[in-house]
């Protein structure tokens, strides 16, 4: 009978490590990064970006370099956050500076009402977030979307 128990114990924690492993390498798995993301141009990724170059990038399709083969893809889809700063008023009406943000979740690119909204707001000091980048390879006949690297880009003059 202590056999059999010692037996029952032994698989249920067998079952429950290889289970854990399985899971851990599945995560480990999914969140490795297998592209590289750009702007229009196929060369800006994260830093500093004038207003004016990244208000003529951000109007067409943004673009991923596959590590796997070095080709550019487009986005598959991607979480587009403008993070605005700005001088509001606090809930007593006193002046104080605040970051005031906005969020977009695309496809290839942002929707033309979009880039008004963000064309009519860009200014020095703003900063742009490209995160949640995901991308397809048909050469490779991705099942699922495959994770990019995000992109943070600070606004100057």
């Amino acid at each position: 009978m202590k056999n059999k128990i010692l037996k029952i114990g032994i698989l249920i924690v067998l079952g429950l490590t290889l289970g854990f492993g399985v899971i851990w390498a599945q995560t480990k798995l999914n969140s490795t990064k297998k592209g590289e993301t750009y702007m229009n141009d196929k060369q800006t990724k994260s830093g500093n970006i004038k207003v004016d170059d990244f208000i003529n990038l951000i109007q067409n399709p943004l673009w991923v370099k596959d590590t796997r083969d070095s080709s550019f893809i487009p986005l598959y889809s991607f979480r587009f956050t403008y993070a605005e700063r700005g001088l509001f008023e606090d809930a007593e009406g006193k002046p104080k500076i605040f970051t005031d943000y906005m969020f977009y979740n695309c496809k290839d690119q942002l929707e033309p009402t979009m880039i008004k909204d963000v064309k009519s707001r860009v200014k020095p000091g703003d900063t742009v977030f490209i995160e949640q980048v995901h991308f397809k390879n048909p050469k490779f006949k991705d099942n699922y979307p495959m994770p990019s690297s995000s992109l943070k880009l600070i606004l100057i003059q």
